[in-house]
């Protein structure tokens, strides 16, 4: 049962039975709701159990908010072994999936992991608000041994990425030896001027990672290096260099120092 507000009545979105009163092991169909299921971000999973375990084909739905309809966006198939895994064509919602970021990923899973080509979608709202059709905007290669390895070029998305914050990471993943060589990728962060003008600007980011023989594989040693490359202003090119910090980039041209603030900040280095 599930309501938004406490003036609202209680609906029924949910549910399903249990085979065995002692051992609560569900059975049949149900309607289960996500771990973060909260306002603006209704989804619910509708399937099969086999004793106590997912099996067969299970659809996502998403509801916006109680004064809509459930929504079909996406799902796929648990294999019939009764193992639990995923296998085959996927639809899935990406984590923190709500009407303001409605982000899709789609692929192939062999044996419960990714594998192959796997693309993500983007569905944004329209000039008068209404939503336009899915938009492929990033994806990238899984290695074919089921292991959940990113290989190659690869376009992903910043954890929060939505209609207004609108950011991306597009860059290379490369293995040696089961261990990260070297990453690069270049990101490029949308960010709002004090008077709400926009300024774009490229950002290189790498990462080296260095072992040393007979320490068992640990790392030691691990050098960020981050470099500030161009920033357009109002559609005039200006070169220059600057200090990154948490919530502010100081940008020194000439003889003036602009402040431009972000809300966004990637500490994140793969490391696989």
């Amino acid at each position: 049962m599930y309501r938004e507000h406490s003036r609202y009545k209680f609906q029924l979105i949910g549910g399903g039975s249990y085979g065995d009163k002692l051992n609560q092991i569900k059975q049949g169909k149900w309607a289960e709701l996500q771990d973060q299921f909260q306002f603006f971000s209704n989804i619910i999973y509708y399937g099969e159990f086999k004793n106590g375990i997912k099996v067969g084909r299970w659809n996502i739905y998403f509801q916006v908010c109680s004064n809509y309809q459930f929504k079909f966006i996406g799902g796929g198939t648990y294999d019939y072994g009764c193992q639990g895994k995923k296998v085959g064509k996927w639809t899935l919602s990406n984590n923190g999936y709500f009407f303001g970021s409605q982000i899709t990923l789609n692929g192939k899973y062999m044996y419960g992991k990714k594998v192959g080509r796997w693309d993500i979608f983007f569905k944004h709202f329209g000039q008068g608000q209404e939503y336009v059709r899915n938009q492929q905007i990033g994806g990238g290669i899984y290695q074919n041994k089921g292991e959940d390895v990113k290989v190659g070029y690869w376009i992903e998305l910043w954890e929060r990425f939505d209609s207004i914050h609108n950011v991306i990471l597009n860059g290379e993943y490369k293995m040696v030896k089961r261990l990260v060589d070297r990453i690069y990728c270049i990101v490029l962060i949308r960010i709002f001027h004090t008077n709400k003008s926009e300024v774009d600007f490229m950002m290189i980011k790498g990462l080296a990672l260095r072992m040393v023989n007979g320490l068992n594989g640990k790392m030691i040693q691990l050098k960020r290096f981050m470099q500030f490359i161009k920033v357009n202003i109002n559609m005039e090119r200006k070169q220059g260099f600057g200090i990154f910090s948490l919530r502010t980039i100081k940008l020194i041209l000439g003889n003036k120092c602009l402040n431009y603030y972000t809300t966004y900040f990637d500490q994140r280095w793969w490391i696989i």
